[in-house]
């Protein structure tokens, strides 16, 4: 699953070249046997003033500029306006199986596949319903895994790791096959404020002792939600744990995370202002995480790092230059001890 997801990021970037979201998740859009489900809203996530400034600093560089020029050139796409959202799902946990549903506002097919067909002239079409569906194989982390892509329409974008699983989500998408119903577990917590959210349910015993995820090892569910509203990010966080043990070490975990973080940034107060918003327990195996922040605090804090940073890299090559001009001194007086023995 870890694996199908970098391939799936790279996937998208490969294929939209871009970084902006909208929306909250649209259960019809997931087919109904889904067992995880994640969704990104990233025109949301850019609107945010610390990821705005972030990417200003980015695109008002020359550098910067160029390559989001070259890249509305290929694609006929903004990064920083035309992707609204991206929502992956599967409906199983073993293998490199499940899709990415991507909702973008407006993107140019021809170049897109221009682009693509130089990258794998070996690709592979083949027909579901009206549509046409690329097929190629990708290599992700040393391994190679079949990746299919289709247009379901002008908006939106599905690629998969698997050629049936992106049939199946067109079919989805089209009503020929059944969605989430909107009360669904998969898809609590994710309305139209979520920032990015994740919902995983019936995590196979299998499954946990081979995953390499951290989390899924010890927990049969988990729901994460990260919104904003009024200024104020809000991140939550259930784990239903193996037992009531694993549940208390996660919470322990986080604590002790949350008290090292204070030990390294002690006399920070930026830093212990957003400490001071995450909260965390548990109650029999389920494991609760509540995080409420300022987005003004989130910003100050940033700020305040990124200038302690800029401090020590300063000093350090401060340091280093000093000692460089040392070395460099006492070498002069070597040779002149040199001459003076030869005197």
């Amino acid at each position: 699953m870890r694996r199908w997801l970098s391939g799936m990021t790279a996937v998208a970037v490969l294929l939209t070249t871009q970084v902006a979201l909208a929306g909250g998740l649209r259960p019809a859009q997931v087919a109904k046997d889904a067992k995880w489900v994640i969704h990104l809203n990233i025109e949301a996530i850019h609107a945010l003033p610390p990821v705005k400034m972030m990417c200003d600093k980015v695109t008002s560089s020359e550098k910067g500029k160029a390559k989001l020029e070259e890249m509305v050139k290929k694609t006929g796409v903004n990064p920083a306006k035309d992707l609204l959202d991206i929502t992956a799902y599967a409906t199983q946990y073993e293998g490199e199986i499940g899709v990415a549903v991507i909702h973008v506002a407006k993107y140019d097919g021809d170049a897109i596949y221009a682009g693509f067909k130089k990258k794998h002239p070996d690709h592979k079409k083949a027909k579901h319903g009206e549509r046409e569906v690329v097929s190629w194989t990708a290599n992700c982390h040393g391994k190679e895994i079949p990746i299919s892509a289709a247009y379901a329409s002008d908006k939106l974008i599905v690629i998969g790791s698997d050629l049936d699983q992106v049939k199946l989500a067109l079919d989805v998408i089209d009503g020929k096959k059944p969605g989430l119903a909107k009360g669904s577990e998969l898809a609590q917590g994710l309305g139209k404020n979520v920032l990015f959210g994740a919902n995983c349910i019936d995590v196979p015993k299998s499954y946990m002792k081979t995953t390499r995820c951290p989390v899924l090892r010890h927990v049969s569910e988990a729901h994460v939600a990260w919104s904003e509203q009024g200024g104020k990010l809000s991140g939550k966080y259930r784990l239903t744990a193996e037992d009531a043990e694993t549940a208390e070490n996660f919470k322990n975990a986080v604590l002790g995370v949350k008290a090292l973080v204070s030990l390294k940034t002690s006399g920070t107060p930026e830093v212990t202002k957003l400490l001071e918003g995450v909260n965390v327990s548990s109650k029999g195996a389920v494991f609760s995480a509540d995080i409420d922040v300022a987005l003004t605090d989130i910003t100050a804090a940033a700020h305040v790092l990124m200038k302690k940073k800029a401090e020590m890299k300063k000093n350090w090559k401060g340091r280093h230059a000093k000692k460089q001009c040392g070395k460099k001194k006492g070498g002069d007086d070597d040779d002149d001890d040199d001459d003076d023995d030869d005197d």
